[in-house]
């Protein structure tokens, strides 16, 4: 019996870096906020320093969690771009991009679809909704102490009758 083990490194050529966006679209509230997540992989034999800036984007506040990155040889990190829809935001579709540059330039552009939707209808029929059952409520309530306040006349028996 016998066992052989070979251990051998495969190189992928031409694959200098790895910027990969999870989700590319999403669907936000006026003044709400989400969160889209870039991978960025470095399969270089050295360590590779990202930065990340957004572009600007008419009623929609972009932050990025790390806008500097260091990513290892061999390895990878997640970086958060955090996309927040303004009062002044207007509905519709709006394209977030984040460009993601190393020491030697421009690496790659990441363009990310937010759908900003209005404050919502949902909210307001809740509201509608609730306002109606207090106001149902109240007038039970009312009925109910009425109705309690207002004991029935006991009738006085006019009649004497004996039992003798």
């Amino acid at each position: 019996d016998t066992k052989v083990v070979a251990n051998k490194k495969v190189m992928i050529g031409g694959a200098e870096t790895g910027i990969l966006p999870t989700i590319t679209s999403k669907a936000i509230a006026i003044g709400g906020e989400t969160s889209f997540d870039i991978i960025l992989v470095n399969p270089n034999n050295r360590m590779v320093v990202y930065s990340i800036t957004p572009e600007e984007s008419t009623g929609l506040t972009i932050t990025i969690d790390e806008p500097i990155v260091t990513v290892p040889a061999d390895s990878s990190k997640v970086v958060k771009v955090r996309v927040k829809a303004t009062n002044s935001a207007s509905e519709g579709t709006h394209l977030v991009t984040v460009n993601v540059n190393s020491e030697s330039g421009l690496v790659k552009q990441v363009n990310f679809s937010v759908n900003v939707e209005g404050k919502g209808a949902k909210s307001n029929s809740v509201l509608v909704l609730t306002v109606i059952l207090a106001v149902i409520f109240v007038v039970l309530l009312i009925v109910l102490i009425v109705l309690l306040a207002k004991k029935p006349a006991e009738a006085e028996e006019t009649n004497e009758t004996s039992y003798y």
